[in-house]
């Protein structure tokens, strides 16, 4: 029998698997750790309501980033709560997550006035988990935004370099 012990470290194992797939660009399993469909709601960012999506076609979204020359996302303080009989869980753990662009393959023209090539956030991720046999997998989850630095158009700059490619 699993103890409730376990079931949190099964919880944030999963929080931690999310950051190292983005930064590691590993998308599918990024998409396995999602259900299917999962509630997204990334207002924060984004300003559109919250939607439901496919695991795949997140991960096909957040693959963008893979135009960006690195990425860091850290994920810490996971707060767990464990929902009887130990099918849903949610979590809230604080996010730092950083992109950068090389500023050495950043034409001058694309960083205007001295603007810096990367783009830094932080905040928290409300995550809902659902267990499917052994597996605990995200069905929802909010980013929620307290502060940013930077320059939030790399995004931008990141498709225009690699389209030029």
């Amino acid at each position: 029998m699993t103890t409730e012990l376990e079931h949190v470290r099964a919880v944030i194992d999963v929080t931690l698997h999310y950051a190292a797939a983005i930064d590691h660009r590993d998308w599918s399993q990024l998409a396995n750790l999602f259900t299917d469909p999962f509630e997204l709601d990334m207002r924060a960012v984004s300003g559109r309501e919250p939607t439901q999506m496919s695991a795949k076609d997140w991960a096909a979204r957040v693959s963008l980033l893979g135009r960006l020359d690195a990425t860091q996302h850290l994920i810490t303080n996971h707060l767990v709560t464990i929902e009887e009989p130990a099918r849903r869980a949610r979590c809230r753990a604080e996010v730092r997550a950083q992109h950068w662009l090389d500023p050495e393959r950043v034409p001058s023209s694309e960083l205007p006035n001295g603007a810096v090539s990367w783009y830094e956030l932080g905040g928290h991720y409300d995550f809902t988990f659902q267990r499917d046999g052994d597996t605990w997998r995200i069905a929802a989850y909010a980013l929620v935004v307290r502060w940013h630095t930077g320059n939030e158009h790399v995004f931008e700059v990141a498709k225009r370099l690699l389209d030029r490619r």
